[in-house]
């Protein structure tokens, strides 16, 4: 009895030493404290994203970051200031105010950081970039796919960041729409959308295809009234219009400017027509000088709405897709303000994916 108690003594004297310092070393991680500063009023989609870097540097280093709101935030920490409020030079800042892209990334060591952007997006990638240059990789939705960086590396950096596309985007044809029965949440679609972000897949403009159906829902009481200004003299909803008619092509400017709201940094407009354009109850122009073909008739409606804006109006995009049979260029030049996405690899005919690149690149 004596010696078992002997033996116990021995084990817990070993033992307490090595666990207890195992455990109040975990506790004083946890404890320690660390700040990320963002602007007064900051947009709900970059705190969302700040709670996002928060949470994987807490899983990466154990410590404790709490975010606070400050427009002068002090000299340390993790920092969101906007680019008027730092020294850039005056190239970075044309950059900066062109797009919403650019952010300039300042890093002194472990969290000793400032991200100077000029909007929601800028720092969205000014946030994920950082995390990246701190060795975090998101390579499929959920953690389980996700590799942990290291907060602690001592890297320097002092650079402004410019991506090579204003828009970077992809869409899977179907979309990801939640099936009630495996994912009544939409957690599927709440997670790629998440990880879209953490990879830095980010537009400025909006992307509005297939407008052809809401052109003809918005203005369906002027519309329904007037025959005429369709093919064949009969009304569609997939607002097929007969661009030959005046009147008719004068409402879908009105109604295609009237997309943009003032003030908007980055505004965009969708004339793309309805899926399936080309079809019955489609019809080319009779006698039109320019028309002869589906993209000139699409591309055509395009240019007017673009000529009707004002001239000194280089932010305004006006978009629609090169797509099925409005997949080729048109016979003519296009408005500088007129942005087809192209789709060299699907829903064309044309020719080749690299021959249709080439082709859209000459105009």
């Amino acid at each position: 009895m004596e010696k078992r108690a002997f033996l116990y003594v021995i084990l817990i004297t070993i033992v307490l030493p090595w666990w207890g310092c195992k455990g109040s070393g975990t506790v004083q991680a946890r404890q320690s404290q660390r700040f990320i500063y963002v602007p007064v009023k900051t947009e709900k989609e970059v705190l969302e994203s700040v709670r996002d870097m928060a949470y994987w540097l807490e899983k990466a280093d154990g410590s404790k970051y709490e975010i606070r709101e400050a427009d002068v935030p002090p000299d340390n920490g993790i920092r969101l200031v906007d680019f008027n409020k730092v020294n850039l030079s005056t190239a970075q800042r044309v950059d900066m105010e062109t797009n919403g892209q650019s952010f300039h990334l300042l890093v002194n060591g472990p969290g000793q950081v400032r991200i100077a952007g000029s909007g929601k997006n800028s720092f969205i990638n000014g946030i994920y970039t950082y995390l990246h240059e701190l060795g975090f990789r998101w390579y499929a939705p959920g953690e389980l796919w996700t590799k942990t960086g290291n907060p602690g590396a001592n890297i320097t950096i002092n650079k402004l960041y410019k991506p090579d596309f204003q828009d970077r985007f992809y869409f899977g044809s179907g979309g990801h729409a939640a099936i009630p029965a495996i994912d009544p949440d939409g957690t599927f679609s709440k997670d790629f959308s998440l990880w879209n972000r953490r990879n830095l897949w980010n537009a400025d403009y909006t992307n509005k295809g297939h407008s052809g159906n809401k052109f003809y829902n918005d203005n369906k009481k002027v519309l329904d009234q007037h025959p005429e200004y369709f093919c064949d003299g009969k009304v569609n909803r997939q607002g097929w219009i007969d661009v030959n008619n005046k009147a008719v092509v004068d409402i879908f400017v009105r109604w295609a400017k009237g997309q943009v709201t003032a003030g908007e940094r980055f505004p965009s407009i969708g004339v793309d027509p309805a899926d399936g354009s080309g079809a019955k109850g489609d019809c080319l122009p009779v006698n039109h000088p320019t028309i002869k073909t589906w993209s000139d008739k699409y591309y055509w409606l395009a240019n007017q709405v673009a000529a009707s804006l004002p001239k000194n109006d280089q932010a305004t995009r006006i978009q629609l897709y090169a797509y099925n049979n409005h997949a080729a260029p048109p016979g003519f030049a296009l408005q500088s303000q007129v942005f087809p996405t192209i789709i060299p690899y699907a829903f064309q005919n044309v020719t080749s994916p690299e021959n249709f690149i080439s082709l859209w690149e000459k105009r």
